[in-house]
């Protein structure tokens, strides 16, 4: 909460901050957990009946100043809509249906089972045995760990980025299920170390004696209580003489012979462990295991950490250890063979790069928050080239930049994520149909026999696979795409509306001119 109010002083955030339904829940926990300090401390010095109706007036005031508030704030707009990811979290299928702006970042989509078993990897199999523990031993820290863990499953389910959520509670489980098994072995080496006849001393005649004197000590202990105890038997005879005869019928042991012996075994129990012991050799192996895993689990912490979470997305490294830097090659030749003023139009992943390395201004960016602007940009990627020119001259647009990976096999191309500016420009505009993109099969290609004809017809088929022939021809006239492993357009793709400036050197990014009209139109 203090970290939220902190960062209001940010101009960016304002009161966006605390006018978010979202974060309504922390400042009423936050105002709970103050009440119930406040009430903690009244009741070191006020009494019972003080105590109960200060707690009945605060409770009430605090219920209705909330819903006071909260209904002022909806009434009066203070409070913002619930957000599109929120409703995302409670149904999957949301953000799909009907913003698929959200669907469309790939840190929203559902987490996939490689990506449990790459984050958490060992965790995995340890989190089990925390829960067996923390259900065996139901302490209120304990209940809040299964609830939280609970919820952070579910979460990270349905958005990946809900990872980070997760792991405190993957590795507190997983730190109790080892240090249970641990404690465990180690207690079990003990035991048998202890119990070995190899190492048990003969006792001193010191040692015998005081065991002697210890002995007739607690003999005479016994006696005395033994003595006493059965005087304190008859006067409860005596004392239970009126009873009825109905209770005498149904003979049952004492409580507090019941309690004896609920005692001795609840002994034995603790003394022989949960349910079974574990054996010298057993232990032994447990320890290795458990070490062996640690270590592993460092090792991979490490890897991830050099290889996975190291590397600059905006430079390739392939598999054979040399670099693609086709991104800061076509960053630097924007940056020095545009105009200062110019303004590229582009998929919004892409935004805060250009801007930042090129220098240059962006239609849309990473934090556009506009959903009809971003569809507008989808539109004039999936339009014809014709009507895709008109849309970027309305939109001030100098240039368009793409991501290509058919001749590099690059995955992570706009071909690959073509499908998410249809989705979200049809959310604008009914007139696009995602099912137009599809080939009659209803699947997704670029094959030129087989793709969809509003697919062939884009403005984004086209500056992709344009002179795509001349560089990647399989010389019996076809060309092949190394990213979908599919054949390629093999006739030639003339632009009219637009010309090519510039492609990098393996083809990943590629840069192409919006032409603008002569005086007297086209020519």
């Amino acid at each position: 909460v203090l970290g939220t109010l902190l960062a209001m002083q940010i101009r960016f955030v304002g009161f966006n901050a605390v006018q978010s339904k979202e974060t309504l829940g922390a400042f009423g926990v936050f105002g709970i957990l103050n009440l119930y300090v406040f009430l903690r401390w009244v009741r070191s010095f006020a009494p019972p009946h003080v105590l109960k109706q200060l707690l009945a007036v605060l409770i009430t005031s605090f219920v209705a100043v909330a819903v006071l508030f909260l209904a002022w704030g909806s009434a009066t707009g203070f409070f913002g809509p619930w957000e599109g990811r929120f409703y995302t979290i409670l149904d999957p299928t949301y953000a799909k249906k009907y913003i698929p702006i959200i669907a469309s970042v790939s840190e929203h989509q559902p987490t996939a089972w490689g990506s449990y078993f790459m984050d958490l990897n060992l965790l995995l199999f340890f989190v089990p045995v925390g829960l067996y523990y923390v259900l065996k031993n139901l302490t209120d820290a304990n209940i809040l760990l299964l609830v939280y863990s609970t919820f952070a499953a579910y979460f990270s389910g349905v958005m990946s980025r809900l990872m980070l959520v997760l792991a405190p509670a993957a590795a507190l489980l997983s730190a109790i299920g080892l240090s249970s098994l641990v404690s465990r072995a180690v207690a079990a080496l003990k035991a048998s170390s202890s119990s070995s006849p190899s190492k048990r001393a003969a006792p001193s005649a010191a040692e015998k004696s005081s065991a002697t004197s210890s002995n007739a000590t607690d003999s005479l202990a016994s006696d005395v209580t033994s003595a006493a105890s059965e005087q304190k038997a008859t006067t409860g005879l005596r004392s239970r003489r009126k009873d009825k005869k109905s209770n005498s019928a149904f003979p049952s042991s004492s409580p507090k012979v019941s309690a004896a012996s609920a005692s001795r075994d609840s002994a034995s129990s603790s003394s022989t462990g949960s349910g079974f012991v574990l054996t010298r050799p057993a232990a032994v192996v447990v320890l290795l295991i458990v070490g062996t895993v640690l270590v592993r689990y460092v090792r991979h912490c490490l890897s991830m950490a050099n290889y996975n979470y190291s590397n600059p997305s905006v430079v390739l490294k392939l598999n054979d250890g040399t670099y693609w830097d086709d991104f800061r090659e076509a960053y630097y030749w924007i940056n020095q063979n545009t105009e200062e003023d110019a303004k590229i139009l582009s998929w919004w992943d892409y935004g805060y790069q250009i801007a930042g390395m090129a220098n240059r201004t962006t239609i849309v960016d990473n934090n556009t928050w506009n959903n009809s602007h971003i569809a507008t940009v989808g539109r004039a990627l999936n339009s014809p080239e014709r009507k895709a020119s008109l849309i970027c001259r309305k939109l001030d647009a100098d240039y368009v930049l793409i991501l290509f990976g058919g001749n590099s096999g690059y995955t992570g191309d706009d071909i690959a994520k073509f499908l998410w500016p249809v989705r979200i420009s049809g959310s604008v505009d009914p007139t696009v149909q995602e099912r137009d993109f599809y080939s009659r099969d209803g699947q997704y290609t670029i094959d030129e026999n087989r793709a969809g004809a509003a697919f062939k017809q884009s403005l984004m088929y086209r500056l992709a696979y344009h002179r795509f022939n001349e560089v990647n021809n399989a010389g019996d006239g076809t060309s092949w795409d190394y990213a979908r492993r599919e054949r390629a357009p093999a006739k030639p793709i003339k632009l009219k509306y637009f010309e090519e400036a510039f492609t990098s050197s393996h083809w990943i990014v590629r840069i192409y001119r919006v032409k603008q009209p002569a005086p007297r139109g086209w020519v």
